[in-house]
């Protein structure tokens, strides 16, 4: 088979709000082997034979064995950048947010990972103040808002980013606000890129978020009583955005994706269009 045939043959295993998830989730079940060989993609979970073709064009067949999932963050891959440096939106992922200024566009850059407070750090609406003093004393011409790899946390703490675009109306105007999005976005993240499309004048740009606009909310695990197998089941509908009704998600303004060679190279393609916006 394929890898199309099994990407095709594993979606209806994936929970989504949308077909973003699909290109998020989808690599991660096909690597998990217990379902390769249910699907008989795979005679055994032991293993899995791959016919590879090489960077030089060498076709071969390879046999992967498989690893306990806990032990993959243990193991030493490879990346695919080799040494080319990371690009900015990768950096400093283990703080939920930070910032920096771009002297040149005169662009106020603030990347949030998590829509939350972190622990023995500085609250989110404390960085937000700061770094809106950071807009006003360097006379920025653009605030630029990542929320690419940001999986949530709590929409209510993120409000303070509207309010303070709200009280200065030089910056929030089309062409001065961005939020940037991928398909990691998710939850608290994809409601605030909501939030700040409706209520003030920012673009979107990049790749639409897999959380629907409306639908199911409130994740609650659970546990079956035999056999402790654990699920998950929401609890409750939201429908922060009536006038998307059942939008699969929120629209982007300026559609930019990243290429796999892009990627390889360290490029970053979405915030290199914003910044010479």
């Amino acid at each position: 088979q394929t890898v199309e045939e099994v990407h095709r043959q594993i979606l209806p295993f994936l929970a989504h709000d949308n077909e973003i998830e699909f290109l998020l989730e989808a690599p991660n079940y096909m690597m998990t082997t217990d379902l390769l060989e249910y699907m008989e993609v795979s005679k055994t979970r032991e293993h899995i034979n791959l016919t590879v073709e090489e960077a030089s064009g060498k076709v071969e067949t390879v046999q992967v064995k498989a690893i306990q999932r806990a032990d993959y963050s243990k193991m030493d891959w490879i990346s695919a950048r080799g040494e080319s440096k990371a690009p900015l939106y990768l950096e400093n992922n283990s703080s939920y947010y930070w910032y920096t200024f771009f002297e040149k566009e005169k662009a106020l850059y603030f990347k949030c990972n998590r829509i939350n407070n972190q622990k023995g750090e500085k609250s989110l609406k404390k960085i937000v103040d700061e770094f809106f003093k950071e807009l006003d004393s360097q006379k920025a011409d653009k605030l630029i808002i990542d929320l690419r790899l940001n999986r949530g946390g709590n929409y209510h703490k993120g409000e303070s980013l509207i309010k303070e675009i709200l009280k200065r109306p030089p910056i929030n105007q089309k062409g001065k606000v961005f939020v940037l999005t991928d398909r990691y976005t998710f939850s608290a993240a994809s409601a605030i890129t909501g939030f700040l499309k409706r209520e003030t004048n920012a673009l979107t740009v990049g790749e639409p978020a897999r959380s629907r606009p409306n639908g199911a909310d409130n994740y609650e695990p659970y546990s079956l009583p035999n056999s402790k197998i654990g699920f998950g089941v929401t609890n409750r509908l939201k429908d922060l955005f009536p006038e998307l009704g059942d939008a699969p998600f929120i629209p982007i303004d300026i559609p930019v994706t990243t290429s796999f060679e892009e990627y390889q190279k360290g490029e970053d393609p979405v915030l290199l269009k914003v910044l010479s916006y």
